[in-house]
């Protein structure tokens, strides 16, 4: 008995220690794929450029400068667009240390036709920041804490919580200026003028709800990739330097490799094929506090085809370096990455220093990830069925003549 309830302690504390992801939180992480075109759970530093919109966690680092959104008019470099509210361009859940006038937010073409943002702010900071060139677009953001300086950008709507610290903010006619604090240092220029005391907390709490919800969703597609199976999963081959994909539907829509990270270092290059209009999830494990450099070049393959259709799912590497252009989408929620090359597609991690351009295009693959269903159970055979009838009728037997001799 004692055995019984101590399995039965352990099976309910494993099961409280496992994430509690559902499903419909995995399909989430995978519409902010198709969404986003950087996504950072933590701090991000940049001297480069992300093409698409932009979602950091924690703080934009002091020393980055660089431009979000610029776009990419070439076909197949879009990023998907949320039917409703929608990511403005530069999302920055903590502060904005980057240098005065250091970051420039674009609202850039969305591969052949459209343009990145259709609603919502052009840059969102939680907390203080300096001031950034907004270039195109209504030019509207939202700054939780102080505005450190104001520069000499023209503002069509914003929605300020703090301070203007230096500086004076100038607004335009048409436009609307909420704040929160002192409108001292504030030029409406006809623009509306909103006092809302409230506005620093109902922001702050605005901007706590998103980053739980990405942060949440995107790790929990990570989770659910990383126990996938497949009936019929695709095959690879590493002789040399090389690694070979080869990718075949696995029975519910797409392929799946599952593949030791400890047995890619070293590797130089990729050799892969797949049917193109098929979603492929590679995932990488037994890294964890390992290093990882990527080191390899893709020499076959539709590569802007990989941009929006493969995931390279790390699933517990904690720091990667990459030193070769990527293509795919880099899904690595634990690591801190370092990109001394180009990437290609949406990018995933915890911390991430962007040395090297981030291109669109986004992943477009599917958003839901559906287990096979279980086998169906065997049917026996006549001469089964004749077996366990004469089994059960010998057991009966056996008992009645056992109770004859319990009762005499």
């Amino acid at each position: 008995m004692v055995r019984r309830l101590s399995i039965a302690a352990f099976l309910a504390a494993s099961a409280l220690a496992a994430p509690a992801y559902a499903l419909n939180d995995a399909v989430a992480g995978a519409t902010h794929l198709r969404e986003l075109n950087l996504i950072v759970f933590d701090d991000m530093s940049l001297t480069s450029e992300v093409e698409g919109k932009a979602f950091i966690g924690g703080d934009l680092l002091a020393g980055s400068s660089g431009n979000f959104g610029i776009g990419s008019a070439a076909s197949g470099n879009t990023q998907g667009q949320a039917t409703t509210g929608g990511h403005p361009i530069l999302f920055v859940g903590g502060n904005n240390l980057a240098g005065f006038n250091s970051i420039h937010v674009k609202n850039g073409s969305n591969g052949p036709s459209g343009k990145l943002s259709t609603t919502g702010s052009s840059a969102v900071i939680g907390g203080n920041s300096h001031a950034i060139e907004l270039q195109d677009g209504d030019r509207s953001w939202t700054v939780g804490g102080n505005l450190l300086n104001a520069g000499n950008f023209p503002i069509k709507n914003m929605r300020l919580g703090g301070n203007v610290l230096d500086g004076n903010l100038g607004g335009v006619s048409g436009g609307t200026i909420e704040y929160g604090a002192s409108s001292s240092r504030i030029n409406f220029n006809g623009a509306t003028a909103i006092s809302n005391p409230a506005l620093a907390s109902t922001i702050a709490a605005e901007v706590a709800a998103k980053v739980t919800d990405v942060v949440s969703d995107v790790k929990a597609l990570s989770t659910q990739l990383a126990g996938m199976t497949v009936l019929n999963p695709s095959a690879f081959n590493i002789a040399g330097d090389n690694l070979t994909l080869t990718a075949v539907d696995g029975g519910e829509g797409f392929a799946l490799f599952n593949l030791d990270g400890n047995a890619l270092a070293g590797l130089q290059h990729i050799f892969f094929s797949s049917p193109s209009d098929l979603t492929v999830v590679i995932n990488i494990t037994g890294l964890n506090a390992t290093p990882f450099n990527w080191d390899m070049t893709v020499n076959s393959g539709d590569k802007l085809w990989m941009n929006q259709n493969v995931i390279w799912n790390f699933v517990d590497a904690q720091k990667l370096t990459i030193n070769d252009e990527f293509h795919g989408t880099l899904l690595a929620p634990l690591a801190d990455v370092t990109a001394f090359s180009q990437m290609n597609g949406t990018v995933v991690a915890n911390v991430f220093h962007g040395n090297a351009e981030v291109h669109l295009g986004a992943y477009n693959g599917i958003k839901t990830f559906t287990p096979p269903p279980p086998p169906p159970p065997a049917v026996p055979e006549p001469a089964t069925w004749a077996m366990m009838i004469g089994g059960l009728g010998m057991v009966g037997a056996s008992m009645r003549r056992r109770a004859k001799v319990a009762f005499a």
